[in-house]
């Protein structure tokens, strides 16, 4: 008992180890660099690395994701609730990417908003799961052996002036290396 007691108070003699350094101290700043997916200059917004690009509206906000993220861009449309959201994905989906807040119910496979090619496109509604989420249309566009996904998220209570609105937007952007457009409607 004694021999417990002498070695007791030497636990308590323990200096602590100083505090890991940072590694981050010694790497030079320059070697990180985060680079968007795209850029809006006077009005014309550009991929970054693909070669979607097109003229965006005044009353469109944009953010952009990182440059290799599948979510290339979120526009948000300052007088309405409106956003569209454009994804890339590097492999083919015959149906959309699953949404955390809804459920896609309505997927169909035609030539909607078909211009100049005749590939066919897939168009898609998610209705929200819960009050107080966006109705989302999706529009699949197939490219050079991947998948573009282009949502328009609306409110219900605005459902068809929000989807015009979001149309409007897609119509206005373009492929580079052929010129073909996004999205037409339908006349």
């Amino acid at each position: 008992m004694i021999f417990l007691l002498w070695l007791l108070p030497g636990c308590f003699c323990v200096q602590p180890s100083p505090p890991p350094q940072s590694i981050t101290k010694s790497l030079p700043t320059d070697l990180v660099v985060e680079r968007f997916s795209g850029t809006i200059d006077a009005g014309k917004y550009r991929d970054s690395h693909f070669s979607l690009h097109g003229d965006i509206p005044e009353n469109w906000d944009a953010s952009f994701g990182f440059e290799f993220e599948l979510k290339r861009v979120i526009f948000s449309h300052r007088d309405s609730n409106t956003k569209v959201e454009i994804w890339r994905f590097p492999y083919p989906m015959i149906e959309p990417s699953p949404l955390d807040f809804c459920t896609w119910t309505f997927i169909d496979v035609g030539l909607y908003g078909v211009t100049k090619s005749t590939d066919p496109r897939v168009v898609s509604t998610c209705f929200p799961d819960s009050q107080g989420y966006p109705i989302v249309y999706g529009i699949l566009r197939h490219r050079k052996e991947s998948t573009w996904q282009f949502e328009i998220h609306t409110s219900a209570k605005n459902m068809t002036s929000s989807k015009r609105i979001g149309e409007e937007l897609l119509m206005n952007l373009y492929w580079s290396d052929d010129g073909e457009p996004v999205y037409k409607r339908k006349q």
